[in-house]
């Protein structure tokens, strides 16, 4: 008995069943998913605490199990262990190249986290004040950074005239 499987004879099975069960290329838009009962979408403004929240979050869940329980009634459970056990071989070795990426992802986020948290002076967006800077205030700034430019090059070329 081969142990070797054919993957392009898996994905040519997989797309029939896609094609039988009326999925189409629009079915899914990733924009539309939802997590958790949650719509995840970004968020306008930055805060700390959401931050702070978010990566207390991602250190607590980056490790995907393979145990979970398995749900249903006693055949289904059943038959749903036995193809676990079945497929655990294919599946363990995916499983653990995913929580070792999850787990780099989460590491590098908590760099930018301490980053953040260490300069966050410098940082800081104070919402509270309404410091917003839009961008017709970035524009301005930046033509008056250009003008003070041109008057202190126009002094330069005076004094080495002189």
């Amino acid at each position: 008995m081969s142990n070797k499987i054919n993957l392009e004879e898996l994905i040519k099975q997989l797309e029939e069943s896609e094609k039988e069960r009326g999925y189409s290329e629009e079915f899914l838009d990733f924009n539309d998913i939802e997590v958790g009962g949650e719509e995840i979408s970004l968020d306008d403004t930055y805060s700390y605490e959401r931050l702070k929240q978010l990566i207390e979050e991602i250190n607590r869940t980056y490790c995907v199990s393979l145990d979970t329980p398995v749900p249903g009634g006693k055949i289904k459970r059943f038959i749903k262990r036995a193809l676990r056990k079945i497929f655990l071989p294919v599946i363990r070795p995916m499983n653990e190249q995913q929580v070792a990426f999850n787990a780099a992802v989460v590491q590098c986020l908590n760099q930018i986290f301490l980053y953040i948290e260490n300069n966050g002076n410098a940082l800081k967006i104070s919402n509270d004040q309404g410091d917003k800077m839009n961008m017709t205030d970035i524009y301005k700034r930046l033509d008056e950074i250009e003008k003070e430019e041109e008057e202190l090059s126009t002094r330069l070329l005076s004094l080495e005239e002189k």
